[in-house]
């Protein structure tokens, strides 16, 4: 399988996916084919990776497969920090630490399956368009032994095939793919309403796109070994897993014009039953109550349409239609015969109202309270029953149409988890750890919803894990409130936003020269306090995906000033000298950078901000826009 490069799929948007890629290319490009995926994780998955909670791929350093957890420690020579191997049996990496590799079945998902919509006629991108596509991928019901007449479809016992119970729709299909060891697909078998139809030999394969005929409309498979006179055990039964892949185009133009269905459909009334019941009867005659005991009737009168079938239908058991008693606007017109049908249609010319009188099926016995308290039944409109059946096979899709919709809305982070480690930017009265400084709530900015990192959960479907944040903390130093004294206690999120320096500038710490040679970071230099917050966290937390936002620019007041506008000069450093050692240390660790210089000027801060350092309430929800764009 030959590489795809992001410049090769014209219609994706090269925005986040591609700096991922970028960053992510040699870690990536090391990857070992697994027997267990099928597949190599490939540049054009790497955006799956990330987004469906996958290990972060820069962070270790692929070697190879081995067989089961226990070959783990059979490897020779020790391996290095970071390295990592797939174990096949269960699918998982294990990366070796300090303290060795995981616990057995504690390993990190490399790629989740796929689940999502892609571009029409662009399979490698999730974009722009209106016409989308949804993959729904489901477990195959349960295998078990026994094969299958090819002639008849009549089950069969075996002991060299194996088929699934049940049957499965094959409304959509799109692809079955089989995940074992040493068994095969060899048939699927075609039915209709569990009559036989016909049978199509897949050929002992993986996966395979069916070719269904018109006239079935469900389906079993039976898989065997390769010769297929091999006999299958129960261990090979339960370490095999079939999926099937349901491919259906959703235009998403439909969804005002299914909305207004869905609204009918939720609010249809089929029952036209508007009345209590009471006991006692009505006279033939005169259409007057009469009084008994052995009668229930409608108490109230009942709206019937013109020209439009009416049946009563989920009648009470062990009771009877006695007669229908027919009324003009109020005025009675006559009764049915005794004993009529459930099914008539009124004529508004002579009638357009209706109660009816019930018995029980011995049309002489008694009916207690009890038993009219328990008696029910239904007035449909037929036709309006059709419309319903129409509306909801046309409403079927509109659950999917709105997951789309949502995903479309929130991008690929709704429903993950989200962590701050921050200084006063990110800080709010009670949401953060007990005993941290903070700065918000002060000018504008007085609900937490207003703040940047609550809107972006409010944007994303996000939901906050931990906010440590800390007034006044720099990332430099060793200090309790300092950065890298809090990197333990950011709980283990799905995505970490980190955002602080200006600290650092204020307190003129010095920048400093990296340290490429060992882990010993020398925390009163700003680039090695970079590096070892950055070191730690990745190593602490490989699953998390870490995002470094660079400080703002300020308002900064006094000398240095050109045509009256900051340059933010302070101890003999520039305010840039640290955003810049921020953008190149997140090349150098694979992390996600936000520049916020994108958007916050020596020329524009002021706007934004309470006194020219701490956004007000407008600057937040221009930050949160710029987190959520990076986001997507």
């Amino acid at each position: 399988m030959a590489d795809i490069k992001f410049s090769e799929l014209p219609k994706a948007t090269q925005s986040k996916d591609s700096d991922e890629i970028a960053i992510l290319q040699d870690g990536v490009n090391k990857m070992i084919q697994s027997p267990v995926l099928e597949s190599k994780i490939i540049n054009k998955t790497v955006s799956r990776v990330i987004e469906q909670g996958g290990i972060s791929l820069n962070l270790i350093n692929p070697i190879d497969t081995v067989p089961t957890y226990a070959d783990l420690a059979l490897i020779t020579p020790t391996p290095e920090l970071n390295d990592a191997y797939q174990v096949e049996a269960d699918g998982l990496v294990y990366v070796y630490t300090e303290n060795g590799f995981q616990s057995d079945g504690d390993g990190f998902v490399v790629q989740a399956e796929p689940n999502g919509i892609v571009e029409e006629g662009n399979t490698d991108a999730v974009s722009g368009g209106e016409v989308y596509k949804s993959f729904l991928k489901k477990e195959v019901p349960e295998l078990e032994f026994g094969g299958i007449n090819l002639n008849t479809g009549a089950l069969s016992d075996a002991t060299t095939r194996v088929r699934n119970k049940g049957f499965i729709n094959t409304s959509d299909i799109d692809l079955i793919k089989l995940t074992s060891p040493n068994l095969f697909i060899r048939n699927i078998v075609y039915y209709n309403n569990g009559v036989f139809v016909s049978q199509e030999t897949a050929g002992l394969v993986n996966d395979i796109t069916p070719t269904i005929p018109p006239t079935s409309n469900h389906f079993k498979i039976v898989l065997s070994k390769n010769p297929d006179t091999g006999v299958i055990t129960q261990l090979e039964i339960d370490n095999s897993k079939m999926t099937v892949s349901y491919n259906t185009e959703y235009n998403l133009g439909l969804i005002d014009g299914l909305e207004p269905i869905k609204i009918d459909y939720d609010n249809a009334v089929i029952d036209l039953n508007t009345s209590e019941n009471e006991l006692g009867g009505i006279l033939v005659n005169w259409g007057f109550n009469t009084e008994n005991n052995i009668r229930i009737r409608s108490k109230d009168l009942i709206s019937v349409k013109d020209g439009i079938s009416h049946s009563f239908k989920n009648i009470k058991d062990g009771y009877v239609l006695n007669r229908i008693y027919r009324y003009k606007d109020g005025v009675y017109y006559n009764a049915t015969s005794e004993s009529p049908g459930t099914t008539f249609i009124p004529n508004h010319t002579v009638y357009n109202q209706i109660r009816a009188v019930w018995s029980k099926t011995n049309n002489t016995e008694i009916i207690t309270n009890e038993e009219l308290n328990d008696f029910s039944f239904n007035l449909v409109d037929d036709s309006l029953e059709y419309k319903i059946t129409e509306i909801a096979k046309n409403t079927s899709k509109i659950p999917v149409l709105e997951s789309v919709v949502d995903d479309i809305r929130y991008g690929k982070y709704k429903g993950k988890t989200l962590s701050i480690l921050s200084d006063s930017m990110s800080t709010f009265t009670g949401y953060i750890p007990v005993g941290n400084s903070d700065f918000y709530p002060q000018g504008d900015v007085t609900s937490v919803t207003q703040t940047w990192w609550d809107i972006v959960l409010q944007k994303t479907g996000m939901t906050l894990e931990v906010n440590n944040s800390w007034s006044g903390s720099p990332i430099a130093g060793s200090s309790p409130q300092g950065f890298s004294s809090r990197i333990g206690n950011i709980g283990s999120p799905d995505v970490c936003l980190i955002f602080g320096g200006t600290n650092d500038y204020r307190l003129g710490i010095n920048i400093g020269d990296w340290n490429y040679t060992n882990t010993t970071f020398d925390l009163l230099q700003f680039k090695q306090a970079i590096q070892n917050l950055l070191y730690n966290l990745i190593t602490t937390c490989p699953l998390t995906k870490f995002i470094f936002m660079t400080p703002m620019h300020r308002n900064d007041t006094g000398e240095g000033r050109v045509n009256g506008f900051p340059v933010n000069w302070n101890n003999e450093k520039y305010l840039a000298d640290y955003q810049d050692a921020i953008v190149e240390a997140c090349v150098t660790y694979g992390v996600q950078c936000i520049d916020t210089r994108e958007i916050f000027s020596y020329y524009n801060v002021s706007q934004y901000t309470i006194e020219g350092l701490h956004l007000n309430a407008k600057g937040m929800g221009i930050l949160a826009d710029l987190v959520v764009s990076e986001l997507k």
